[in-house]
């Protein structure tokens, strides 16, 4: 039942891939090869990113030797969410919601989508069981 669950869990992270692809900047999608990243996992359970750009197969568990990913074409905010999407595919641990795109002080947010596009992103994602919902104070 646990692999069931992890490949449920892998199919959600998936879909929020995508849903981050088709909008704004189209982070994890790159035009040149018209293709999509995706997160992997082998069958023995460990959990790698697919790098659209450069067709990488990216290992994404810490390493005892340097825990550089070599062929990840994005910066460091996207890897903390691939990160969590690992952590999500191998223990169920839920993503903030308020991490897609997080809001900057000035109205705008870390991935420099237009307001619309983070909408979009965050009124799909939410439907997905990856996403932690905030709490309303209502």
């Amino acid at each position: 039942m646990d692999s069931n669950s992890k490949d449920e869990r892998l199919k959600h992270a998936n879909h929020l891939i995508s849903i981050i692809a088709s909008c704004g900047r189209r982070f994890f999608f790159d035009g040149n090869t018209e293709r999509v990243a995706f997160m992997h996992r082998s069958p023995d359970g460990k959990i790698y990113f697919f790098d659209a750009r450069t067709g990488t197969l990216i290992y994404t568990h810490r390493t005892s030797f340097s825990n550089k990913w070599r062929g990840f074409s994005h910066g460091g905010t996207l890897r903390g969410l691939v990160e969590m999407m690992r952590d999500y595919i191998s223990k169920g641990t839920q993503i903030d919601e308020w991490y897609l795109g997080m809001p900057r002080g000035d109205g705008t947010n870390t991935w420099g989508y237009p307001q619309e596009d983070i909408d979009r992103v965050r009124s799909a994602a939410k439907h997905l069981p990856i996403i932690k919902l905030e709490q309303s104070n209502d």
